[in-house]
């Protein structure tokens, strides 16, 4: 992978985040007390940020490069079956 392919693939991560976040909380959570709820779960989303590369330099350090993408596939995996176990609970 080039880097600017990298670049583009980060970019549009954020992107899509920025833009679909807010629509999520306020379709799924209400719209009241909207920036309370949004500030509150943005909270997670920026200290995994922080301490993503740290955790990411331990994890190389125990397990070497392969276990480390290994993680980083397993945890969206989990983000993924706990949101689709929240869409089966509060639907």
């Amino acid at each position: 992978m080039d880097d600017i392919d990298f670049v583009v693939a980060q970019g549009s991560g954020f992107g899509v985040i920025t833009i679909i976040r807010p629509t999520v909380i306020a379709e799924f959570l209400g719209r009241s007390d909207f920036s309370v709820v949004a500030g509150l779960l943005a909270m997670g989303f920026v200290i995994g940020t922080a301490i993503a590369p740290i955790f990411g330099s331990l994890l190389w350090q125990y397990g070497g490069y392969d276990f480390v993408i290994g993680v980083t596939i397993v945890i969206p995996l989990m983000a993924l079956l706990t949101f689709v176990r929240a869409l089966r609970y509060y639907s």
